[in-house]
């Protein structure tokens, strides 16, 4: 392959990593909005049962370990993708710019 049928290829590729890259990370974002919604949802259907000051402190304590776990859980997903996305971007430049031997 010539040197511009590779540059083609790259740019090929590179295009479909981040169409790929981009669409998962908006799929992931919309869950972790449905996730935030539904946990905001189930704490405040909780609100009414609270009675006292050391029920609402174990509310609020739950509530923010549940956020936290979210977000927790929300990075590790993005920073795989971004892994992946740029594994897959460095074998695309290592195949573009690879010698040729004879």
């Amino acid at each position: 392959m010539n040197l511009f049928e590779r540059q083609a290829q790259l740019s090929q590729s590179m295009f479909d990593i981040n169409s790929s890259t981009i669409k998962s990370l908006v799929e992931h974002g919309q869950s972790q909005i449905k996730k935030y919604v539904e946990t905001n949802q189930q704490f405040g259907n909780k609100l009414p049962e609270v009675r006292d000051l050391s029920t609402l402190i174990s509310l609020q304590r739950e509530y923010s370990e549940a956020i936290v776990s979210n977000i927790r859980s929300s990075v590790e997903e993005q920073t795989t993708t971004m892994k992946d996305a740029f594994s897959q971007s460095r074998k695309a430049l290592e195949a573009a710019f690879a010698t040729e031997t004879a």
